[in-house]
Formats: structure tokens, C-alpha cells, sequence
């Protein structure tokens, strides 16, 4: 079996041995969807069971690409984000809902912060020795 990617989607193409031509014949069995997170059933119903297997783990490296490709964008536009919270903030008046959402992401700040200490990327500023 092959995957090729193509424009719409990923064909799933099945390749059998013709022994009348001497050479293989190849059939797309199936259009995957650049977007799928499971196989679907028309398709499901035509795999073997070692071509289930490989497609779906071809949709778990596929759904695994995309979301790096989104936590990447997302920390390309984390400082624009942070100035545009800062501006919201600071237009608003004190709230139980806000103090909530306040609490929530200071704590996402904080697993950030760890997070890009842990990277290399952390503090920058030299502190001074405690005495």
C-alpha cells in the first residue's frame, strides 16, 4: 500500500502483482482528507488490517504535524498577544469573573515561564548573590 499525498488529501493506493502484464497494477482505494483525525468508514471497509494500522498512524503523525505547526504559530504571536491582554486589562474594572480569569492566567504564566526556563530561554537578567 501507498500514501501519496496530492492536493485535496493523502490517496490511499493499493498495489497488486498482474502476473498476465508482468508488472504491478496500482488503485487508489480511497481519498484521505489533509484535516482527518480517523479513517473513514468507506474507506475503513476496504483496508486490510496491516493497512488500517498504517493509515491510521499516518492520521497520528499528520494530526501530531499540525499541532506542533499550531504551537509554533502560537509563540510566534505570544508578545502580540501579551500587549493586546495588557490593553484589555487595563480597561477594566475589578470583577469576580475577572479576578477568576486573572488566577487562571497567572498560572498559565507560571507553567510558561517554567517552561522556557527548562528551554535555555528563561531569565535574563543576572541576580544578584543572596548575602
Amino acid at each position: 500500500m501507498q500514501l501519496r499525498p496530492q492536493k485535496h488529501g493523502t490517496a490511499v493506493i493499493r498495489t497488486r502483482y498482474d502476473p498476465t502484464i508482468k508488472r504491478c497494477r496500482t488503485r487508489v482505494i480511497g481519498l484521505l482528507a489533509h484535516d482527518a483525525t480517523d479513517v473513514p468508514d468507506e474507506l475503513d471497509e476496504q483496508l486490510t488490517f496491516a493497512e488500517r494500522i498504517e493509515v491510521q498512524g499516518h492520521i497520528a503523525r499528520q494530526t501530531a504535524m499540525r499541532l506542533r505547526l499550531k504551537q509554533a504559530q502560537a509563540a510566534a504571536e505570544l508578545a502580540q498577544t501579551i500587549r493586546h491582554a495588557t490593553a484589555w486589562y487595563r480597561r477594566q474594572i475589578a470583577s469576580p469573573e475577572l479576578t477568576q480569569l486573572a488566577a487562571s492566567a497567572r498560572t498559565e504564566w507560571t507553567e510558561l515561564l517554567a517552561a522556557m526556563s527548562t528551554a535555555g530561554v528563561g531569565r535574563t537578567r543576572k541576580r544578584k548573590p543572596a548575602k
